[in-house]
């Protein structure tokens, strides 16, 4: 079974919160506007391949943990997360 665009969606917001970053923050790194970031979190607009493996390198986190379906339908987050610092903490 394929993940959902709802499902994605949903999962794509939890890293985003994760990572603590707004809407419009997350997606300039791929120079994708807040309004196109809420319409997939939504479940309302498909992400595309490479928008998801740009946002992936970025943020560090696995897709493929990300895009798993399993049939109890639970999810692991900590599957997908890679160690990363926010470009504020940088230095």
């Amino acid at each position: 079974m394929d993940i959902s665009r709802e499902e994605l969606g949903k999962r794509l917001e939890l890293l985003r919160t994760i990572r603590g970053r707004t809407q419009e923050a997350f997606g300039q790194p791929i120079n994708m506007n807040r309004d196109v970031v809420c319409r997939v979190e939504r479940g309302k607009r498909d992400i595309l391949a490479l928008e998801l493996a740009r946002l992936a390198r970025h943020y560090c986190f696995r897709i493929e943990p990300l895009l798993e379906v399993r049939a109890d339908g639970t999810w692991d987050i900590t599957a997908c997360l890679l160690p990363w610092k926010a470009p504020e903490e940088e230095g």
